[in-house]
């Protein structure tokens, strides 16, 4: 039995994110996981027969990749409205169905208010409203902002998952269950949906979480480490990592790694004692540098491996 209903509203507005990032260690990398779920649907509804009729499939199979950036959304402030793929924190929910967005249906271009509309929302934190991970695609724009349709695959966790390290945790745990939806609406009047039960049958998983922890940040420098926390059930036999800094920041000093490039690409790699990460161990490295920009954020750096995503 499906749990939930569409109560929300069409916008879901954002509270302001930038408070984010007074925080003295801020966590700019995310976590991410693919896997694959099977879908059983039920009949699907709504007064739109031609998008209803392409959505007749009894069973599907989705392919997610869910990238979450570090948060809790049981925390009041920032995140009461839930997190958007852009708005500081990274957001990337996208679904790969074996039935497709119904033919001549093309994604919008120009200027969309909530951009491509990946976004987590946990029900102004109510304690009764299931946390959501959505993938939306946006219609041809008709006004700014707007749309003159939209078509969304949203998957529904369980209460109490409410943070990216147990989001990730259960969409990685092979048969679980959760209920998902795809809604269309055009032009605010003709709709079609359906529900159904996915099982999470596949999961490849990095074995790796890396994120950058600011221990300080002045008007023209900063410090900070990269931590790479082995997530996995077997040991890392060592690591390499890319670092794409902010624009005007550069690593002058470096420590407990091996450090190529030139700002703000970087290369590191391990030292002959720090390769091997045991499970649920992490090592860490440092580095520190000037940032010639006051509008760049150190917490930004982008990090890239084939351990960690």
């Amino acid at each position: 039995m499906f749990l939930t209903k569409r109560l929300r509203s069409v916008f879901i507005f954002m509270s302001v994110f930038l408070a984010s990032l007074a925080s003295s260690a801020a966590f700019a990398q995310s976590t991410a996981v693919t896997l694959q779920l099977e879908i059983t649907w039920e009949e699907t509804t709504g007064s739109d027969t031609e998008v209803a009729q392409a959505l007749n499939s009894a069973t599907d199979t989705w392919t997610i990749t869910a990238e979450l950036g570090d948060f809790d959304l049981t925390q009041p402030g920032p995140y009461q409205d839930g997190l958007y793929e852009k708005n500081l924190h990274p957001v990337h929910f996208n679904v790969v169905s074996t039935t497709s967005v119904p033919e001549g249906l093309e994604p919008a271009t120009g200027h969309i208010g909530i951009g491509s509309a990946d976004y987590v929302f946990n029900g102004r934190n109510d304690g009764t409203s299931p946390v959501q991970l959505t993938d939306r695609t946006l219609g041809t724009a008709s006004f700014q902002p707007g749309y003159t349709w939209f078509f969304e695959r949203t998957l529904y966790l369980p209460l109490g998952n409410d943070t990216d390290d147990s989001i990730i945790a259960l969409l990685s745990t092979i048969g679980t269950q959760f209920d998902v939806e795809e809604y269309f609406l055009k032009d605010r009047v003709a709709s079609a949906s359906r529900v159904g039960i996915a099982t999470v049958m596949a999961v490849d998983v990095p074995p790796a979480v890396c994120d950058i922890v600011v221990h300080s940040q002045w008007q023209d420098g900063y410090a900070a480490d990269v931590r790479i926390r082995n997530m996995s059930q077997d040991v890392i036999e060592g690591w390499n990592l890319d670092l794409t800094l902010p624009g005007s920041a550069t690593i002058t000093n470096s420590w407990n790694a091996t450090l190529s490039g030139a700002g703000p690409f970087f290369s590191a790699s391990n030292l002959d004692w720090n390769g091997n990460i045991q499970p649920g161990q992490e090592v860490t490295f440092g580095i520190m540098g000037p940032i010639t920009t006051v509008a760049h954020a150190i917490s930004d750096t982008q990090i890239s491996s084939a351990i960690c995503q």
